[in-house]
């Protein structure tokens, strides 16, 4: 096992007129978040606004980590300065394999893109060794030839994980940019750590999307062109059709996944072999919530539960079972999807995904949430809004599922304790009674009240319009935003 201590945080001196205070935050450092990954965190308030913080890699790269985490108790110390209460920060490193001894410089970004060295902290890499088996317990037998296993042999489920493909399934129509920084991210060493292949569908795009997959070809990125355009649910299935893992992962182009995010699916679906379907944490780039799983409403019909709260609130963390998950990013037992014929192409561009998500459930099977998997999702880059086929969409979804499926929103809303029954004062003993938030599960102090209330005004969620720029590919210029 690798670890990372912390030996050193050198702190720059920067005159106060330029930047304000700042500070890394050390609990989270040190320690191996996933192989050859750490996770850097802190805050920083400038005497005028401060973009983000841009986190130098070992080998030269950059990562730029935009301000976007709430610290109200860095408001509480310094309500005065500009962009106090959002002055956090939070970044994934990929640093690769590097040296026993190495560093990472933390520059303040300014809006007019220059830089600030605000620290330097230093590591050293450590090996942990797993510790011996005490005599005489969990020892294995010799074999017939009286031999004893290897004593690094690897575990059995280690061998499973090295035996298993993933195929990863990637539907595409224009929309280079976001496919382009998605196929950078998921070809980085250490991103996914067990074996797999990649497939993006092109889906009749009329952009430079063909000339993109040849230069990917050469990193083993396989390429399926359709013509004309035939929508979300054909040109899955058509990735699927040629693909030969046991289990396909399907995937948005508009994502880009934290490492470790694959093998985390697999090993949970291997973990409870009743989950045909297993879904990821979406997150915005703001790091809140856009798909922590789906139920069924009490309007009778499926709704994203939970999102716009915190990516890092405990009621999204929970690994468990959900009525449905989303097809942005999920992995799907092949033996399953061929089962039930793929997704329905009388869908186009929409509701497929809790459509066979409910035949799944009919034939079985059942859907799971693992919150362990974070992809950063900027959510429907090529679906327009209202569009014609939309109705379409759920006139075929309600003639199919409407009135036939139980609502269990309001179950999980009061398991988690979001909601309370209270009668009213009129009425204390009798009908009708009435459903209060409950603010404390909410409202935690240490989520920031004031933004949470903000986001959970009757009004709709602001269009995610503004994510819609797509990422650069150069980590170097932000591709590790998340």
């Amino acid at each position: 096992m690798l670890l990372y201590e912390v030996t050193q945080v050198v702190l720059r001196t920067v005159p106060s007129r330029v930047m304000g205070p700042f500070s890394v935050d050390a609990p989270l450092l040190g320690g191996r978040v996933r192989p050859h990954a750490i996770e850097v965190s802190g805050w920083v308030i400038g005497v005028e606004p401060v973009r983000g913080v841009e986190i130098v890699r070992p080998d030269g790269a950059t990562v730029f980590a935009p301000l976007t985490v709430w610290r109200d108790d860095i408001l509480a110390l310094y309500p005065a300065l500009p962009g106090a209460e959002r002055s956090g920060y939070r970044a994934l490193i990929d640093i690769g394999t590097p040296d026993e001894r190495f560093s990472l410089t933390i520059n303040a970004v300014n809006p007019d893109d220059t830089r600030i060295e605000l620290a330097i902290i230093q590591f050293a890499l450590l090996r942990r060794e797993r510790p011996a088996p005490r005599p005489g317990r969990n020892q294995r037998t010799a074999g017939a030839g009286g031999e004893a296993p290897a004593p690094n042999a690897a575990p059995e489920v280690a061998a499973q994980e090295s035996g298993e493909l993933l195929s990863i399934i990637i539907p595409v129509h224009n929309k280079s940019g976001y496919t382009r920084a998605c196929l950078e991210r998921l070809t980085t060493p250490g991103n996914i750590g067990v074996p797999h292949e990649i497939i993006v569908v092109d889906d009749g795009s009329t952009d430079d999307t063909v000339s993109l997959l040849k230069g990917y070809a050469a990193r083993g990125v396989r390429s399926v062109r359709l013509s004309p355009n035939v929508g979300f649910s054909r040109a899955c299935n058509a990735g699927a059709s040629s693909a030969n893992g046991q289990s396909l992962i399907f995937l948005n182009n508009d994502t880009l996944p934290e490492p470790g995010w694959a093998e985390t699916l697999a090993r949970y679906a291997r973990q409870h072999p009743k989950a045909g379907i297993v879904g990821s944490k979406l997150l915005f780039p703001d790091g809140t919530v856009q798909h922590a799983g789906v139920s069924i409403a009490e309007d009778g019909y499926p709704h994203h539960i939970y999102a716009g709260l915190p990516g890092n609130h405990p009621v999204v963390n929970k690994a468990r079972k959900m009525r449905l998950v989303t097809a942005a990013c999920c992995l799907i037992r092949a033996s399953l999807f061929k089962q039930l014929g793929g997704f329905d192409p009388g869908y186009l561009n929409g509701w497929e995904d809790s459509d066979f998500g409910l035949r799944a459930e009919r034939a079985g099977w059942e859907s799971h949430y693992c919150p362990e998997s974070v992809v950063v999702h900027f959510e429907s880059v090529s679906r327009v809004p209202g569009a014609p086929r939309e109705r379409a969409n759920r006139l075929r979804w309600e003639e199919r599922w409407y009135g036939n499926i139980e609502p269990d929103q309001l179950k999980w809303l009061l398991a988690d304790g979001m909601i309370e029954v209270r009668p009213f004062p009129a009425y204390s003993t009798m009908y009708p009674w009435r459903l209060i938030y409950s603010r404390d599960a909410i409202f935690p102090e240490r989520f920031g009240k004031a933004p949470l209330r903000d986001r959970l005004r009757t009004t709709r969620r602001a269009s995610t319009r503004r994510y819609r720029r797509p990422p650069s590919p150069n980590p170097g210029e932000g591709a590790g935003e998340a």
